[in-house]
């Protein structure tokens, strides 16, 4: 099934966490784009719902992290500075 195909390339993006993310912020939110896409007419929506959630936070924080990561000595600092708790 391709959601299971984009779902582990997701997975093994996001692996690094609180690290890293392994691509561009670009990348990772067409990905989730294509993911919730198909999401959207699976049938086992429940099974994804709260990795979906996980994955669009992290992309999130992704995204900010990059634009001001002058200001933190990595990204798990900026999640610790901020507050920010992943599963």
């Amino acid at each position: 099934m391709l959601i299971n195909r984009i779902a582990q390339d997701i997975n093994y993006y996001t692996h690094e966490v609180p690290i890293g993310v392994l691509v561009d912020p670009d990348v990772l939110d067409k990905e989730l784009m294509t993911f919730r896409q198909y999401w959207q007419q699976c049938d086992t929506k429940n099974i994804w719902e709260d990795v979906l959630t996980e994955w669009e936070l992290i992309a999130k924080h992704w995204t900010l992290y990059l634009a001001t990561q002058d200001k933190y000595d990595n990204f798990e600092n900026y999640l610790t500075t901020n507050g920010i708790q992943l599963d």
